[in-house]
């Protein structure tokens, strides 16, 4: 007589598009987010990375945790993705059944500890940003626009605007006289733009001197993308009374200009885990 081995017939998951969510008194800005996978954990285990939506089998029944983190490219690459760790996980307690979906929605906020140590939405008066002196010429500009390819059309973002195709424009954080070492460090920023730009910082140790960073170049976007830039490792290797200033430089192709090239940024944030 043989022996018939049993199958577990699976339960299934489905888990909705997700919602972000931060402070309704905008001390953590808008709810700007770029979250391109689940990293799915069942009691505990890691049971893979999916796409969002997503829908997959679990040989699982019963009441189960379940905990989802928030995927993201790390530091603008497209193959490097990491759980954003400035960022809660989902948790949800599903009694799994055979044969059967069940659904979840999930919504992710800010870890509790995040600190904002600048912001930039171009909503408020003034600006956090400024202008180096050393390379803006007069006619280099940044306004205060809410038109049609606007990141929320009606509010502000910020539009670059270049004189002459020559032009080279640089727009910096005030100078930051403390930063945190060994913890989580990110630069989040929505752009758009016709020419590729760069992101980086200048460092000024305690002796005076003066080091110019290149962090990361952004190639040209026609749609609106973000940016999680990760600081903690850049950071972690300058001494301690380092001073930073983090800015965003603009220029045209000198070979091939083009004219009056569309930049826009918006929802720049500086923030770390406390």
């Amino acid at each position: 007589m043989c022996k018939t081995d049993q199958v577990m017939v699976p339960a299934y998951l489905h888990i909705k598009a997700p919602q972000f969510v931060t402070k309704a008194d905008g001390t953590q800005g808008l709810n700007s987010s770029d979250f391109k996978d689940y990293w799915v954990f069942e009691s505990g285990i890691f049971k893979g990375s999916y796409g969002i939506p997503s829908e997959f089998p679990l040989q699982k029944t019963g009441k189960t945790i379940v905990r989802i983190g928030a995927g993201i490219k790390h530091s603008g690459q497209d193959q490097e993705r990491i759980i954003y760790p400035l960022v809660k996980n989902f948790i949800d307690t599903i009694d799994f059944k055979p044969n059967q979906t069940d659904t979840i929605s999930p919504v992710f906020t800010y870890q509790d500890n995040t600190v904002f140590k600048l912001m930039e939405d171009f909503d408020k008066n003034g600006l956090s940003l400024e202008f180096n002196p050393s390379f803006k010429i007069a006619g280099d500009t940044l306004i205060k626009y809410n038109g049609e390819d606007a990141f929320i059309k009606g509010n502000n973002s910020g539009k670059i605007i270049l004189a002459n195709d020559s032009s080279i424009l640089e727009l910096y954080t005030p100078v930051l006289n403390t930063m945190p070492k060994f913890t989580p460090t990110y630069v989040e920023l929505d752009y758009r733009n016709d020419l590729p730009f760069t992101l980086g910082m200048y460092a000024t140790e305690i002796d005076g001197s003066v080091k110019q960073i290149p962090l990361i170049v952004l190639t040209p976007k026609t749609k609106w993308n973000k940016l999680y830039l990760d600081l903690e490792t850049e950071i972690a290797y300058h001494p301690l009374g380092t001073q930073f200033r983090f800015f965003l430089r603009f220029s045209n192709n000198l070979n091939e200009p083009i004219q009056n090239p569309k930049m826009l940024i918006d929802n720049f944030k500086l923030i770390y885990l406390d």
